[in-house]
């Protein structure tokens, strides 16, 4: 580890710390709670957000996962009021939650032959559900950011 040499350094390494200390904080005041918001207030239960949270910090007593019976989606629970219910299991999450839980090797053959069954003709295998929207038309472009992400046809 360097040795700290002047003030300077004394100061950025105190300031590192308290950012630390107060993330780590922030982390644990609000366990189990967090949730993502729309620009308009809009608030959902995010799997996807709770699988990056326990790969980054490994730590299952800030997430509120609920392992489902089937396969993974985006939505820790019922869909935010902007989409479809059911809405569908995706790649993308369901590959996070797979390399954060680990699952056994068999599952984790099955699901890779799974994503490889959905692979296109291009090669290319749609990842998420917002690839499956955009296919079918479904996927509003406000959600995307931009209209040129979902144009294509159904």
């Amino acid at each position: 580890m360097p040795s700290i040499t002047n003030t300077d350094e004394v100061v950025g390494a105190s300031h590192s710390l308290l950012a630390a200390q107060k993330g780590n904080h922030y982390l644990l005041k609000n366990s189990r709670t967090f949730v993502s918001e729309s620009e308009t207030g809009l608030t959902w239960k995010d799997n996807f957000l709770d699988a990056m949270l326990l790969e980054i910090t490994g730590n299952w007593n800030l997430v509120d996962m609920r392992i489902p019976a089937g396969k993974w989606n985006y939505f820790g629970g019922k869909p935010c009021s902007l989409t479809t219910d059911p809405y569908p299991e995706d790649i993308d999450t369901q590959s996070l939650v797979a390399t954060v839980i680990k699952p056994v090797e068999s599952v984790a053959h099955a699901l890779m032959d799974e994503m490889l069954a959905t692979k296109k003709v291009d090669g290319i295998i749609p990842v998420s559900a917002t690839d499956i929207y955009c296919q079918s038309g479904l996927f509003t472009s406000w959600l995307l950011k931009s209209d040129k992400n979902c144009s294509l046809s159904p």
